[in-house]
């Protein structure tokens, strides 16, 4: 977790403070899902669909209500976050996103702003499943997880990234 203020490019991240090592892709997804939820309130964990399952039965084994976002042509394949109720959202306590192989160009800096101002008004974990980082279309350009599509970094905010 960092603070909201702080930004940095990739070369500041000090793998001795921000990686931690896990047995497994789906072991650590899950364990984060059983770490934050609170079950002393009614929660809810809201991810895409077609999802991965580890998703759903976290939510379901730490006791939170899974929602489903369709990802559909009509929504350009992209999860419809204003589709969502402020009841649902109030009740969210972790966000799963999934980088999808070479995300529709423009759509990620949306996407971002938007999670990231719903994580701060609604007080949720984003989880970023960043499964495919290394499928991208140019080599001069690698992806870095959670930067917009203008290659500016951006502010980790209450944030776990899965990379495999």
């Amino acid at each position: 977790m960092a603070h909201p203020s702080l930004s940095f490019t990739p070369q500041a991240i000090d793998p001795r403070t921000w990686c931690c090592r896990s047995t497994a892709h789906a072991e650590a997804l899950f364990a984060l899902v059983q770490a934050v939820v609170d079950r002393s309130k009614p929660a809810a964990v809201v991810m895409p669909n077609p999802f991965y399952q580890i998703y759903e039965g976290a939510a379901i084994l730490a006791g939170a209500q899974p929602i489903y976002l369709n990802t559909t042509a009509a929504t350009n394949y992209l999860p419809d976050l204003d589709s969502v109720s402020p009841e649902v959202w109030n009740r969210c306590q972790v966000l799963f996103c999934v980088r999808r192989p070479i995300p529709p160009v423009g759509h990620v800096a949306r996407l971002l702003k938007a999670r990231l101002a719903l994580a701060d008004r609604y007080d949720f974990v984003i989880a970023s499943d960043e499964c495919y980082s290394e499928i991208y279309l140019h080599e001069a350009r690698p992806p870095w997880v959670y930067w917009n599509s203008t290659a500016q970094p951006v502010a980790i905010v209450l944030n776990a990234v899965w990379c495999s």
